[in-house]
């Protein structure tokens, strides 16, 4: 047709009555000339004056799109759009729909900076994994509470993969402790890479109900986020998770968190958790420590033995009862003393083993209270 042989300088030269009035044949305008200028684009009408090569648009000509166009494009036009789709302005990309957004890809996506929290909480949770891949630390940041509306899902039981489960490390590093805190339980979905990425402080924002969801992935959590739990977020962790934390137990220092211990979380404590903690057993509550089974005591090292201080008096009698010779030499006087009555429980072997500084500790009670067991010292 003849309108396809007009130039770009006759085509620009067109009046927004014109270009309105031309209607549907806008299309048999040649895309090139039609699109060097943004002045023809704005003044599009209606859906059918869209139907052109987007693709042939330049970044100039798509930062003139407005809004009400862009809610009239298809996503295929969206996604032709290509390397230019990041000149978008705000307004536009805030009419975005997930319709729009499922032919895009991740660095198209990424290519809009931070317009990015400019998209509805709707385009948002269409996304998919695959499309958030290459956002930067600062996208995720510009989200702010929108971080929720990102889809959640962790692949399993043929379930594809969420967005919130494609976060990696270094997009990971721009979530903020008050985004873990929006994310609430659905910062289960987080995956194991991207929760071994948190830091210290942004742990501190999960929710203790967001901690217990993590199930057995808490034992993905690196030293310093371990240590950074607070006592809230320690007590919401199950016995289950405290197996699974397994060697990591001994990444706490903080003797606030071990004075957090239930019986119930001491009580699934391994062997070799029991070995790695050292000398900050010592940090256990006295009540804790009366959980422990005289299986376990027995695994205490004599260094880890002097480190529980007067707190042995919380150990059960059966626990006393199974303390080698070894531990019983690493026990003070005063060690001795705090014992009190559980005194009675120690056996034979390990009387005989107590030198005459240690003696000195027993109270007249506690020795009268030996009976005939005094024979063994």
């Amino acid at each position: 047709p003849a309108l396809h042989s007009l130039n770009h300088w006759q085509v620009s030269n067109l009046s927004r009555d014109q270009v309105d009035a031309l209607g549907d044949k806008v299309a048999s305008l040649n895309s090139r000339s039609l699109l060097a200028e943004g002045n023809e684009v704005r003044t599009m009408s209606a859906n059918s004056q869209l139907v052109f090569y987007t693709g042939d648009l330049n970044a100039a000509v798509v930062a003139s799109i407005t809004a009400w166009q862009m809610d009239r494009m298809t996503a295929h036009q969206v996604g032709n759009l290509g390397d230019n789709f990041g000149a978008l302005s705000a307004a536009a990309v805030a009419g975005l729909d997930g319709r729009q957004l499922s032919n895009l890809s991740a660095n198209q996506l990424a290519l809009l900076g931070d317009k990015f929290n400019d998209l509805s909480q709707e385009a948002l949770s269409s996304l998919n994994a695959s499309q958030v891949e290459n956002l930067s630390a600062d996208q995720i940041t510009s989200l702010g509470s929108d971080i929720t509306a990102l889809s959640a899902s962790s692949g399993y039981s043929g379930q594809p993969a969420g967005a919130i489960y494609a976060l990696g490390p270094q997009q990971i590093e721009g979530l903020t402790a008050s985004q873990l805190h929006d994310l609430g339980v659905k910062a289960e979905y987080l995956n194991p890479t991207a929760l071994a990425a948190l830091d210290a402080t942004q742990i501190r924002g999960l929710t203790a109900a967001a901690v217990t969801a993590l199930g057995a992935n808490v034992a993905s959590l690196n030293a310093r986020a371990i240590n950074a739990l607070s006592v809230t977020q320690f007590e919401a962790l199950t016995d289950a998770q405290v197996q699974a934390l397994g060697s990591k137990v001994a990444f706490i220092s903080s003797a606030t968190l071990f004075g957090s211990f239930s019986a119930e979380q001491v009580g699934s404590l391994g062997a070799a958790e029991l070995t790695d903690i050292g000398k900050h057993i010592g940090g256990l509550t006295v009540e804790a420590l009366g959980a422990l089974s005289a299986a376990q005591v027995n695994l205490l090292t004599p260094d880890q033995i002097g480190a529980l201080g007067a707190k042995v008096m919380g150990l059960s009698a059966a626990a006393v009862a199974g303390l080698d010779a070894g531990q019983i030499d690493a026990m003070s006087p005063f060690q001795l003393r705090a014992l009190g009555s559980g005194a009675g429980a120690l056996t034979p072997d390990a009387l005989a083993s107590l030198d005459a500084t240690q003696v000195s500790g027993f109270t007249v009670t506690q020795v009268a209270n030996l009976g005939a067991a005094l024979l063994n010292l």
